[in-house]
Formats: structure tokens, C-alpha cells, sequence
């Protein structure tokens, strides 16, 4: 390395070093596709609803970003890192590439050939770093958004995803001409940069979406894509079916709803009784696509609340599990238009009744007293800072016999509790938890320490802002501790 780049050495190290912690990242908190055929040195993560769907690698200390939700509205305590936070280190990587790059350009001897191929190659992961950012950031909001109807969390993914297009344009200015036209990523993900473009595009057509929908009906209480069928994924794993390749032409914030959806309580709605329809369906966006993989997509999910339906004819009534109360029914057509119903829910039922005659419905909506609580997306806590954090482990533990875990906190005044995860060292075996205030005692029972396997467990210490911290620092150290189960150190 010095010989090859004298004095700036050092800095293309540092450069090199930072450049590295892109694509493990990318792999660690959003892997597009398990087996790699999909290579995140070229590829934007896919659509972006497909990308907020993709659970991390490291599930245990990453939130997937349907999780981050979930806790977000529901107030739900957990240390995972979150997807702003996932974007903060992606922009410090970022960062931290540019300045290492500016400091080696500045002291690298001019001509030198192999500074000249390697720093195009330091700036496509700087940009890349960039644009997960806002693409985390994004598909956060606009997952909020699916789930509130808050239009705060709207606005805050179309700014993100404008940016991630200007970052993407800035990407293929730098690499046109430069790169192969044809560079191999796997079997599926062949190209260039510039191929991709037309998908971070794609992203704000789907926000623009929401936004025509949002603005035209607002938030509602509950909503119904009516179409053909939809399949779930039909086994863990199976990645080239997960629930957004199956189900990409059901429209966000709606439920799924066919001619053979039938009512139970259960399921909460459903067609009240036997009728003449049918499902005029779309195709799915095939799954090369979702994942933006292939070149100039041409199917890519659009109108997907309209275009679908079902068409019938005769009375009939929908039915829907709700709490009783006055309430207004949409019934949306095709061609963009609605009728309005007056109605009221008893006996925990909304029943919605079709028109005599030839009807098409493409989708319903219904409005009224059980609508969402209003969830504010600018609402979010700020992190307090990790406080000191010590504890020694264990040389040994005792089959059959509890083991007492002390964990130190000096500084604990934003700490709420503190949980200990353990299991045997066998992944077969689900982590149990057990939880106490801080600077109390945390037992392992006896009866979860085996002769057959060590121990192994690892610390979540919860604040007072529904946040925390693990223990070890996934960041900086194995992440979990050790014991051995036998009298043998």
C-alpha cells in the first residue's frame, strides 16, 4: 500500500476500510436476496414496497422495518437499531468515504493510475451509502403511512425518495462511459447503474399514488381491494414468493378481497351469502422487477386499486366485523368514480349492500366512528446517549442449577429495565428472556442450563425513550457471552 500510493497510503486505507462497511451493511440490515443472486453493489434494494418488507439479516439487534413500525405506534420498548438509525450510519459511511478520498487525492502524486481506477470505485459506494439512507428513511415513512394514514410520514417519504433520485442521477453521471455497459452481479442482476434509474423513479410514481388516494378519500377506518385471489408465501424462505411477489397488485391500505371471500368472524369480513360474480384480475409485477433486476421493467405494479375488480349482478351484501356505530360505505368503481353509502353497524356487523342489476366494484372504503386513532409521525423520541455499560461473565454454570447475570450501569438515570436473552447454544432452541429493573438481579432457571450444550445469552437495556442499547455492542464486539455447562473451565 505505501509503495502504491506513498504519503496517501493512509488515507486510501481509511477510504477502503469505510467503502468495505457499505455492502456489509446493506447485507446486514436490508438483504435483498438471500442467496445473493441479487448483488447490492449495483441494485437499489428493489421497489421500494418490496424493500420494506425485507427482513434484515441480523433480526435479533435490527428491526425489519414493518417491526420498527409496530413498535413506533404501539410503544413497544426494543434496542434494535432502527431504520433512521440504520440511515444515520449509512450517511457517516458516506461521509466518512469522502473525506478519506478528498485527503488521498490531495497528497497522491499526479498520474497515478491505480489512485485513478480506485477512486471511482470509493465514490460509487459513498453514493450508494447515500441513497440507502434515504431509501431506509422512505420506506420507514411511507410503511408508517400504510398503517396510520398520518400524511406527515407521507411527505417525509416523497422528500427522501426525490433525494434518493438526484443521488441515483449523480450515481450513473459518475459511472457512464466509465464502467462496462454489461457487468455481471449474480445470474439475475446484469448491467450498469443507469439500468436501475427508471426504478428509483418508479418509487415516487407509487407515493404519487398514495398521495391521489389519500387526497381524494383520507384516512378511513378500514378498505378492501376487490380482485381475483391472492396467495401467501407458501413456506419460510421461499424468497422468489414472499407476500409482496404474490400479492403486489393489491393496493396499500387495503385488505384483499375476491368473488370467494366469505364472512367469519375470524377473518372480519367476507361476502354474506352465495352470488353471481367474478374477478377481472391484473398480473402480478414478476419478481425480477420487484427486485429491480430486470432491464427496462415494463409491469411494474400501478392503479392497482382500479384496475382490478370484481363485476356481479344482483343484490348482495359485504360484511364487515366493527364496532357498532353510524358509518359511510364508498363503493369504488373502475372508472374512478364512487357511490356513497349511509350506514350503521350492529351486533358488531357492518353489512354493505350491493345494487340490483349489473355492478362493477373495484374497491371499498368505509369511514366513519371506528376510524384510527391520529398516531403524529413527528413524534418519534430522540435516543439518549449509551450509558457505561460492564458486566463479567461467568466462567462456568451448573447444569440444573440457576445462574444469577449482574449487569453495571454507574449512570442508569434513563434506564427503565434490563433484560437478559439466553438459550443453549443450539439453534433449534428459541431465546427465552427475563427482565428486572437496573442494577437488579437477572436468573437463569436451572431447568434452562443443559448438560448437552454451553450457554450462551446476551443484555437489552431499555430507556426511557422506548430505545436502548445491547449488551455486548453488537457494533463493536461478539454479540452475546459464552458460559461453558460443565466443571471443566
Amino acid at each position: 500500500m505505501k509503495k502504491r500510493f506513498g504519503a496517501a497510503a493512509a488515507d486510501v486505507m481509511d477510504a477502503y476500510n469505510s467503502a468495505s462497511q457499505v455492502i456489509n451493511e446493506i447485507v446486514a440490515v436490508h438483504l435483498a436476496d438471500p442467496n445473493m443472486y441479487i448483488w447490492p453493489e449495483i441494485n437499489p434494494g428493489g421497489i421500494v414496497d418490496a424493500y420494506a418488507q425485507v427482513l434484515p439479516s441480523d433480526w435479533r439487534y435490527i428491526a425489519a422495518i414493518p417491526e420498527a413500525v409496530r413498535n413506533r405506534i404501539s410503544r413497544n420498548a426494543s434496542a434494535k437499531q432502527t431504520p433512521p438509525e440504520t440511515a444515520e450510519w449509512f450517511d457517516n459511511i458516506g461521509r466518512k468515504i469522502d473525506t478519506a478520498v478528498e485527503r488521498a487525492r490531495s497528497r497522491m502524486k499526479p498520474g497515478n493510475r491505480e489512485w485513478l481506477s480506485s477512486e471511482p470505485d470509493f465514490r460509487v459506494l459513498a453514493y450508494l451509502a447515500r441513497y440507502h439512507a434515504r431509501k431506509q428513511n422512505a420506506a420507514y415513512a411511507l410503511t408508517f403511512f400504510d398503517r396510520t394514514g398520518d400524511p406527515a410520514a407521507l411527505e417525509t417519504a416523497k422528500h427522501e425518495l426525490t433525494t434518493g433520485v438526484a443521488i441515483w442521477q449523480d450515481l450513473v453521471k459518475l459511472t457512464d462511459g466509465l464502467y462496462p455497459e454489461e457487468m455481471a452481479f449474480g445470474p439475475d442482476d446484469n448491467g450498469h447503474w443507469k439500468d436501475k434509474l427508471p426504478y428509483a423513479r418508479y418509487d415516487l410514481e407509487l407515493v404519487k399514488e398514495r398521495e391521489d388516494i389519500f387526497n381524494k378519500f383520507g384516512r378511513f377506518t378500514a378498505g378492501f381491494d376487490f380482485g381475483g385471489p391472492v396467495k401467501n408465501q407458501p413456506s419460510y424462505g421461499a424468497y422468489r414468493q414472499d407476500k409482496y411477489v404474490l400479492q403486489n397488485n393489491v393496493s396499500p391500505r387495503f385488505e384483499p378481497a375476491s368473488p370467494e371471500s366469505r364472512y367469519s368472524d375470524d377473518k372480519g369480513f367476507g361476502w354474506l351469502e352465495d352470488g353471481q360474480r367474478e374477478a377481472v384480475a391484473i398480473p402480478l409485477a414478476p419478481y425480477l422487477e420487484v427486485r429491480a433486476a430486470a432491464k427496462n421493467p415494463g409491469n411494474l405494479p400501478h392503479d392497482v386499486l382500479f384496475r382490478d375488480f370484481i363485476k356481479g349482478r344482483g343484490s348482495q351484501k359485504f360484511g364487515i366485523k366493527i364496532p357498532d356505530g353510524p358509518y359511510e360505505a364508498l363503493l369504488l368503481h373502475p372508472d374512478r368514480s364512487f357511490d356513497t353509502l349511509k350506514l350503521a353497524a350492529k351486533n358488531g356487523r357492518l353489512e354493505i349492500p350491493f345494487p340490483d342489476g349489473d355492478w362493477s366494484v373495484s374497491g371499498l372504503i368505509v369511514r366513519g366512528a371506528g376510524a384510527p386513532v391520529t398516531a403524529f409521525w413527528k413524534d418519534a423520541p430522540s435516543k439518549p446517549l449509551r450509558p457505561a455499560i460492564r458486566h463479567t461473565a461467568a466462567a462456568t454454570a451448573e447444569p440444573g442449577k440457576p445462574l444469577t447475570l449482574l449487569l453495571s450501569i454507574p449512570d442508569a438515570s434513563h434506564v427503565r429495565s434490563v433484560r437478559a436473552y439466553y438459550r443453549p447454544v443450539d439453534q433449534l432452541v428459541p431465546f427465552k428472556m427475563v427482565e428486572a429493573p437496573p442494577g437488579g438481579e437477572l436468573t437463569i432457571p436451572g431447568a434452562d442450563i443443559s448438560a448437552r450444550w454451553d450457554l450462551m445469552y446476551y443484555f437489552e437495556v431499555i430507556n426511557d425513550a422506548n430505545g436502548g442499547w445491547f449488551q455486548p455492542d453488537p457494533r463493536v464486539a461478539r454479540p452475546y457471552y459464552v458460559v461453558k455447562t460443565n466443571a471443566k473451565p
